[in-house]
């Protein structure tokens, strides 16, 4: 089995059809795992009211906020023996999972990439892809350059390959901690190319020049903090 982990924050307009997307590709021996931070605007109501009708479907409702710890949590309550999970903007599609779970045969990790040929960012938001590519550019520097996008969150795993991995930080930093961490242990991490899309509904979490500008630093200060731990 496959289990599927959608951590949500105000993402109403968004979540129903990024289920139906993912059931329709995966189609059978999979469970999606959506993982609520108390969404104001009724995502967890919302997603409550399609496990009716969705037996696949299950809902975990936190009182905290945090992108690590909600991904975390689903991946400890997963059932199945691989896990996947992806934004829930719809720009991270559901349709390249089949691809990225084959590869989990004979590898630990398999990251969706933004930065390998044939991959594609679509949001045509100038400064998101200026900044992502300096802060890779460095992480592959500090890290090592086993890895093309150490920020991509878009991700399929063995689910006890990440019994031990770490999980933390802020909403991308964690993925670089997570990766680099996972490639110190010895595990074997591969990547795929796919196409970034614009956010389908709603405003993203970090919008603007200088809120980029702002993550850029806690990105840089997360690259040093992971190169001294381990």
């Amino acid at each position: 089995m496959i289990s599927v982990i959608m951590p949500t924050y105000n993402e109403r307009g968004n979540i129903l059809k990024l289920i139906e997307r993912t059931a329709k590709t995966l189609k059978k021996n999979f469970e999606i795992i959506v993982v609520d931070d108390s969404s104001p605007d009724g995502t967890g109501k919302l997603v409550k009211k399609l496990q009716k009708s969705r037996p696949y479907l299950r809902l975990i409702v936190r009182r905290e906020r945090g992108l690590p710890e909600a991904i975390k949590m689903g991946i400890d309550e997963a059932r199945g023996k691989k896990v996947a999970w992806l934004d829930c903007d719809l720009g991270m599609p559901p349709e390249k999972l089949p691809e990225m779970i084959s590869l989990l045969d004979n590898n630990d990790i398999v990251v969706a990439s933004t930065f390998l040929r044939g991959a594609k960012d679509a949001r045509k938001v100038i400064h998101a892809e200026f900044f992502s590519t300096i802060i890779n550019l460095l992480a592959r520097i500090v890290l090592g350059g086993k890895i093309t996008d150490y920020t991509s969150g878009f991700a399929a795993a063995r689910k006890k390959a990440l019994e031990n991995t770490r999980f933390a930080g802020t909403h991308g930093t964690y993925f670089m901690g997570m990766i680099y961490d996972a490639l110190k242990n010895g595990k074997k991490v591969t990547e795929i190319p796919y196409t970034l899309e614009p956010r389908h509904y709603g405003q993203s979490k970090i919008a603007g020049f200088w809120p980029y500008f702002k993550t850029g630093l806690i990105y840089l200060k997360e690259l040093v903090k992971i190169r001294l731990i381990y």
